[in-house]
């Protein structure tokens, strides 16, 4: 219900359902009962390789009972139900945009002690990208970009990649609107990296669909939107913006709504026409009066 409302916008309505969630706040019984089993765990994995030892040790084949928990910690995390760690992670991410950082933090740091102790990469990447939307919100860019880097492997959740990019890219961008650099990356403009970090992710998702058909779909719609991102963040940054680049940007800026259209992606795909329209109105200034008019007449009927 969280993310439907999330996706819907409804800030009132999440801002309910958090006030009723028994686990919005940590409590000490619930620190305590997750450091339980993060000791329990531990000393699983430690039977099990001093089982593999002695084995080893002996030239023997693992006997029966270390077969069945080598089994059960290989398998733990596909029989499991979903963690506390990831309804924490997920609480986080709405209390973050409620703008209640201290909180979320609290969520994450113990959802983070748990997702390292049971080796969960996926929610050790969901943790660092709520690390870096907080980092972001308080205008530390610098931080949320190092939060960002943290996180691999995400070819396999490539809606998850898509907003990694993009919070990326927009930390970039509020580094290079107040013409600052990165103290983790001192020699290069937060503009150029922003650029080249949203050609090589349109590259790489171009030749990831490439070799998995099965997500051809999505793939269109992330790649449209990292285009229609680019082009948005040329118009923005472009030291000296004239009729050619503008007219570069909506045509590009075209190809992307085209792309969503065909997807049935209208909401996103109205988003874009909102920036292709800015992108005609800002080439429009560059003509004359009589011609600025035509000009805006004729690509309204488009």
């Amino acid at each position: 219900m969280l993310d439907v409302l999330n996706d819907l916008q409804m800030g009132v309505a999440i801002s309910n359902v958090l006030k009723s969630l028994p686990c919005k706040y940590l409590s000490e019984e619930d620190k305590a009962e997750s450091r339980e089993e993060i000791l329990v765990w531990k000393e699983k994995q430690a039977q099990v390789k001093a089982a593999q030892m002695k084995q080893s040790a002996i030239g023997e084949s693992a006997s029966a009972a270390t077969s069945k928990l080598v089994e059960f910690c290989n398998n733990k995390k596909l029989i499991r139900g979903v963690s506390k760690r990831e309804t924490w992670t997920k609480i986080a991410e709405l209390l973050i945009k409620q703008g209640q950082f201290n909180d979320a933090r609290d969520l994450l740091e113990e959802a983070k002690q748990s997702a390292e102790a049971f080796d969960d990469g996926l929610c050790l990447a969901h943790i660092e990208f709520n690390y870096a939307l907080i980092a972001y919100h308080e205008c530390d860019w610098g931080s949320a970009v190092s939060h960002l880097e943290n996180i691999n492997g995400l070819e396999e959740s490539l809606k998850f990649w898509l907003k990694v990019i993009l919070l990326k890219v927009d930390s970039y961008q509020c580094s290079f609107a107040l013409d600052t650099t990165f103290h983790s990356h001192p020699e290069v403009e937060s503009n150029d990296q922003a650029i080249l970090l949203l050609h090589s992710s349109i590259h790489d998702i171009e030749e990831l669909f490439k070799t998995s058909p099965n997500r051809f779909s999505y793939a269109i719609y992330a790649v449209a939107a990292l285009k229609a991102r680019l082009a948005t963040y040329l118009l923005k940054t472009s030291a000296s913006i004239d009729d050619g680049i503008t007219l570069q940007i909506s045509e590009l800026l075209e190809e992307c709504v085209s792309a969503h259209q065909k997807l049935g992606f209208r909401r996103d795909a109205l988003k874009i026409l909102k920036q292709k329209a800015n992108a005609y109105y800002l080439r429009a200034s560059f003509l004359p009066g009589e011609s600025k008019r035509s000009y805006l007449m004729k690509v309204s009927m488009n």
